[in-house]
């Protein structure tokens, strides 16, 4: 594992309004704004800001553009659904386009 990422929210920059902490959130292997033309179509690994999240070996993570990057889950997972999760945020920003709202 090296970009595949999840956990709970510990703080947020001002910028961010999507998650908070708190809250388990999955994120992407790329950083994006989710408010670029290539976003908005639905193609977040496309993003015309976007960054290559690549030091997720780490207890904690800074996650850049957090407001279109990361997906909070309704609540907790359960232990046993967090590898599953973990998995997804390898493939969750390339491999379906999504439509998301800001």
């Amino acid at each position: 594992m090296g970009h595949e990422y999840c956990g709970i929210v510990e703080e947020t920059g001002s910028a961010v309004k999507s998650v908070k902490p708190g809250q388990f959130v999955i994120g992407s292997f790329f950083a994006s704004d989710n408010i670029c033309p290539n976003c908005i179509y639905g193609y977040p690994s496309s993003c015309e800001h976007r960054e290559f999240v690549g030091t997720a070996q780490a207890p904690v993570l800074r996650v850049p553009l957090a407001h279109g990057t990361l997906v909070a889950t309704p609540a907790v997972p359960s232990p046993e659904l967090i590898p599953s999760l973990l998995t997804l945020s390898d493939v969750m920003g390339t491999g379906l386009p999504l439509r998301r709202r800001t």
